[in-house]
């Protein structure tokens, strides 16, 4: 299933559970996240970062974090579509606090063309 495997799937699915007061549901939400994003790179890693300080995980995700920034991928932005690798970068910066540099990231992504929902997910991660 492609979406047992998308990582901000599930921690965006977490989120809603969590909010409708299922905590049980959100947070085996946010395990299936860390796992999708243990296997893939680009922002699953991110979003398995995120879904892992919700679970209070904080151990070890900075180094797994640059090592995706610095993989050949994370440094042209991931993926062959510029839009998504910029929002991929910005959401791996942001998850290393490096904001100034995730905002530029987002900047660039929306001045592609918005495909596959692009713009949408990016002003997503703008607004969180």
């Amino acid at each position: 299933d492609p979406l047992a495997q998308n990582s901000r799937f599930q921690y965006y699915t977490g989120v809603a559970e969590a909010a409708a007061g299922n905590l049980d549901a959100a947070k085996k939400r946010w395990q299936r996240a860390g796992e999708a994003g243990g296997r893939r790179g680009g922002f699953d890693v991110a979003f398995a970062h995120l879904a892992a300080q919700k679970l209070g995980d904080t151990s070890g995700w900075r180094e797994r974090l640059e090592a995706a920034l610095d993989a050949p991928a994370g440094r042209r932005g991931g993926g062959g579509d510029s839009g998504q690798g910029a929002y991929t970068r910005g959401m791996i910066l942001r998850c290393l606090g490096r904001n100034d540099e995730a905002q530029a990231s987002f900047r660039r992504a929306l001045q592609s063309p918005d495909r596959m929902l692009l713009h949408y997910y990016v002003r997503m991660a703008i607004g969180d």
